[in-house]
């Protein structure tokens, strides 16, 4: 695994960024596959792999003229974790950011970089978040995104739905998750003005008529609640059932507030998003207490739907199964 994870980062640092280009693959996830087997490397540090530099230029994937002169993808690659990780994540920063490219493949660079962020320092963390934040304003779609970016109008010939159309609010989704481990791990890289940008961006996109970018916003202003004042009244009114069913995810994440907010979830008329605040029964439990909690609990005992009485058992009976 280690071998294959330096042979797979060789030619992701091989990859080109920044040039134009008349042709484009698409649809792949080799950023997001690099990214996880690079995790697996950093968390076990540094290790004989039993593979030079001239075995990483040799690689059958990789096209080298000459094996016996490693490139500097290759010795980096065969060299010590930590730089290895530090050059995989400006790759994939570049490559987030590269307007030259179509826009689902930068994507997949934004969900690798939300790999990568589980295994990284607070520093470089909050790095990957004002990086992110940038592309989350201006992603810079280029005419190669045509498809993607107008496949939501029935008068244009050609239509795509590859994910790429939502590359912005991707981007902020996994700027807060960056931020969020970086704070928590050091409360001391904590930026007020950056939490505020995330907030208000977050906000904007929680209004959008697409569907997938004011769900993917819902999610990332679950995550930032209790870093910012973040309204989670907001998500709970919303009219999409898989918004206001993050609002949860979001009172779990400030520790319990608004209190009342879990009473108003468990009344909604959709069941997902009775079935997610099931779902967080054992923390309801244990953050309002027994006296504060019975009422909600007995609600969603009696619900007609079999799956919110499920999830209701399962979360109390098995806790650390649940979210």
């Amino acid at each position: 695994m280690r071998a294959a994870a330096r042979l797979a980062a060789a030619v992701l640092l091989r990859t080109r960024v920044g040039h134009q280009r008349n042709s484009w693959g698409f649809g792949g996830s080799f950023a997001t596959l690099t990214a996880t087997k690079v995790a697996v490397l950093i968390a076990s540090g540094d290790q004989d792999d039993g593979l030079s530099p001239t075995g990483r230029a040799a690689s059958p994937s990789v096209a080298v003229e000459d094996s016996a002169h490693p490139d500097d993808a290759a010795v980096i690659a065969a060299g010590a974790v930590q730089p290895l990780a530090a050059a995989v994540l400006d790759k994939l920063l570049d490559m987030a950011a590269d307007r030259h490219d179509m826009a689902v493949e930068r994507v997949d660079a934004v969900q690798a970089l939300g790999v990568l962020i589980h295994v990284l320092s607070g520093a470089a963390m909050l790095h990957v978040a004002r990086r992110l934040m940038v592309l989350a304003h201006d992603p810079g779609f280029g005419f190669q995104d045509d498809a993607e970016i107008h496949g939501r109008d029935p008068l244009r010939g050609i239509r795509m739905n590859l994910g790429g159309r939502n590359l912005a609010s991707r981007a902020l989704y996994t700027a807060i998750q960056a931020y969020r481990r970086a704070v928590t791990g050091d409360p001391t890289l904590a930026d007020a003005e950056l939490a505020g940008d995330m907030l208000l961006l977050g906000e904007t996109m929680l209004r959008s008529d697409d569907d997938a970018e004011a769900e993917t916003a819902a999610g990332a202003l679950a995550v930032l609640s209790g870093l910012a004042p973040v309204d989670l009244h907001r998500l709970a009114a919303h009219r999409l059932a898989s918004v206001r069913a993050m609002a949860i995810h979001g009172w779990a994440a400030a520790d319990g507030q608004p209190p009342a907010l879990p009473a108003q979830l468990a009344a909604d008329p959709s069941a997902q998003v009775r079935r997610r605040v099931a779902q967080f029964a054992s923390k309801i439990l244990t953050r309002r207490g027994p006296a504060a909690a019975e009422p909600i609990l007995e609600q969603l005992r009696a619900d007609h739907a079999w799956s919110v009485r499920y999830q209701l058992t399962r979360s109390l009976t098995h806790p650390a199964s649940g979210f």
